[in-house]
């Protein structure tokens, strides 16, 4: 569940031994209006289509975000 306005971390890729960087170059995030039973404040889609779907069914808005990965710096310890 995601919240409005609140910072969220994703774990995207785990890699396996040896790999040198990330294998995944983009993630389509598909959202979905809140349900009954979600915990929060239940609104209505604009679309019309029924909130109560299935996460299998597509998302009321759907956004592909390119995965963008860099090597961290190294830091001496003791700096």
């Amino acid at each position: 569940m995601l919240h409005a306005d609140q910072p969220a971390t994703f774990h995207i890729e785990l890699w396996p031994p040896g790999s040198k960087q990330a294998k995944t170059k983009k993630i389509r995030f598909q959202f979905w209006a809140p349900r009954e039973g979600d915990e929060v404040d239940v609104w209505t889609c604009r679309c019309d289509r029924p909130v109560g779907e299935s996460t299998g069914a597509p998302g009321h808005w759907e956004r592909t975000i390119p995965v963008v990965w860099e090597r961290p710096k190294t830091r001496k310890l003791g700096l």
